[in-house]
């Protein structure tokens, strides 16, 4: 009976040492994604701003910061004579994905050669085929054939088993249907 509980103490020991170990390399992968993507912002000359600018104000290179890491740029404004988002809108979303290295990979599905079908959703819901960074910058982009660009850290983007902490960079184009 002592040697069981012996071996049960080494084995709850062996198993929190483990899960310590597995906690702080999520804290230096954590680490990691913010210097991956700073270096990202310093490579390109992004500015980072706290203000929304107005949708005529935007320059080449002005990110407005949304989230903790999340930062939008808008490309274009759409149709602006079009009436702005409203809950309850149909979103066909087109998009590119680029890694943030120096030398990045990307995934398109940008155009219907890339992907025959855009993502779809309902303006103001969740879905498992958006991401929490992908709905809040929806949410500036206001009109109908807008496009814009965000470095969305891992805690906003998909989440993936194997690799968890990956931020990556999204061009957006969207198509609304009242």
């Amino acid at each position: 009976m002592k040697t069981k509980l012996t071996f049960l103490f080494i084995l709850a020991l062996a198993a929190f040492n483990i899960s310590c170990n597995n906690q702080q390399s999520y804290g230096n992968e954590l680490q990691a994604e913010k210097k991956l993507i700073e270096d990202y912002i310093k490579r390109n000359n992004i500015v980072i701003v706290k203000i929304e600018p107005l949708i005529n104000e935007w320059g080449e290179n002005d990110y407005y910061e949304i989230d903790d890491y999340l930062y939008y740029h808008l490309v274009d404004p759409g149709d602006t004579t079009s009436a702005p988002l409203a809950y309850g809108d149909n979103i066909s979303l087109r998009y590119r994905r680029y890694t943030l290295n120096e030398y990045s990979d990307t995934l398109s599905a940008w155009t219907t050669s890339d992907s025959a079908s855009p993502v779809e959703f309902r303006m103001g819901t969740s879905s498992s085929k958006t991401c929490e960074g992908w709905l809040q910058a929806v949410g500036y982009m206001m009109y109908n054939n807008a496009q814009c660009r965000i470095i969305c850290p891992s805690k906003l983007g998909f989440s993936d088993a194997t690799n968890s902490v990956i931020p990556y960079v999204y061009d957006l184009k969207i198509k609304v249907r009242k």
